[in-house]
């Protein structure tokens, strides 16, 4: 294995000088960093990442918790969070982390790889053991729900406000909502409150029977929008217009509408939430809330690793994303 002084000498400087190229750390002349850059080439000098991390008191690892693979949206934003992290030298690693009862092995993994940050996609309640767990061993936490835990989110009130607005003006007023959450945790998301407390503003009928919920979270989000779009559109073919809590639950909505004799705009319009890519590319294409998924993790990313690397306390933070309308084709006028 090669040495830094090996390539220290390859290139004719001090082992001081090749660790301050390699780090980026203090001034060195343009000629001297070629000599030690061409010293690396030629010996093929690889620097011992983990070494250099235990000095620094860091991992440079990101974990991400996530239990639906399937969701493109969690995708885009990990992509994000994975293009930043990997221009600042850090890696980031995807778990699905079960609770209480979940396999040692899972538990060994988290202990073993000591994440400097765990970045919480997951919809389930993490257990005292994991998050003791996780703060004994120094973890960053993002979006859990803990007082020291890091918070981004995407500030969307106003632009789920807007759709209520267009729902109106189409004239609909037999507005449903199909949720990937359950009623405990829906009733306490933006996305439930503005539509729960703004119902009466919009002229919409308040109906309680017009709330799906989601009670199994092995599902995938097509699948529990799939499902509970039939389950409401059977019970209440009146309703004109529905919000559903995710894009990918939307596009079974979509298909549970279809399966049912209704088109989607002419007899149901459709409202999503995230902001999917693939949703613009859809026939008809989707009308959702979001953002720059990427842009988004990726400053998910920034925030953290420069709370890392430069010590800055951001525990109990919390960062927001404007989020906006993205009209498409998925609502039309209310049918007569």
């Amino acid at each position: 294995m090669v040495t830094r002084r090996e390539v220290a000498e390859r290139a004719g400087v001090s082992v001081a000088t090749v660790s301050n190229v390699l780090n980026k750390k203090g001034i060195v002349q343009p000629e001297t960093e070629k000599r030690v850059f061409r010293a690396v080439e030629e010996l093929g000098y690889v620097p011992n990442e983990t070494a250099r991390n235990l000095s620094l008191g860091r991992s440079n690892h990101i974990g991400v918790a996530l239990n639906d693979l399937t969701n493109l949206y969690h995708m885009e934003v990990v992509n994000g969070i994975e293009q930043q992290a990997s221009e600042s030298g850090f890696h980031v690693t995807l778990c699905n982390i079960d609770h209480d009862n979940c396999i040692p092995g899972k538990l060994e993994f988290l202990n073993g790889r000591r994440f400097d940050v765990l970045v919480n996609f997951m919809t389930m309640t993490f257990s005292d053991r994991i998050l003791d767990m996780l703060m004994s061993n120094g973890t960053m936490l993002v979006n859990f729900p803990n007082s020291n835990s890091v918070q981004f989110r995407l500030d969307s009130e106003g632009a789920l406000e807007e759709c209520m607005a267009m729902l109106h003006d189409c004239g609909h007023t037999r507005v449903g909502y199909v949720s990937t959450i359950d009623s405990m945790r829906w009733v306490n998301d933006p996305r439930g409150l503005v539509y729960l407390n703004n119902l009466k503003k919009y002229g919409f009928v308040n109906n309680t029977d017009y709330v799906v919920f989601n009670t199994d979270y092995t599902m995938s989000s097509c699948h529990i929008g799939y499902e509970n779009g039939k389950k409401l559109f059977s019970a209440h073919p009146e309703i004109t217009a529905v919000f559903v809590s995710n894009d990918m639950a939307a596009l079974g909505v979509i298909r549970a509408l279809k399966e049912l004799g209704l088109r989607c705009p002419e007899d149901v319009s459709v409202i999503g939430y995230d902001g999917i890519e693939i949703g613009s590319l859809l026939t008809p294409s989707l009308t959702t809330i979001g953002c720059d998924n990427v842009a988004y993790g990726r400053e998910i990313a920034k925030q953290v690793i420069d709370g890392i690397v430069n010590k800055r306390d951001v525990r109990g933070k919390c960062f927001s994303f404007p989020a906006r309308v993205i009209e498409g084709e998925s609502v039309g006028p209310c049918r007569r």
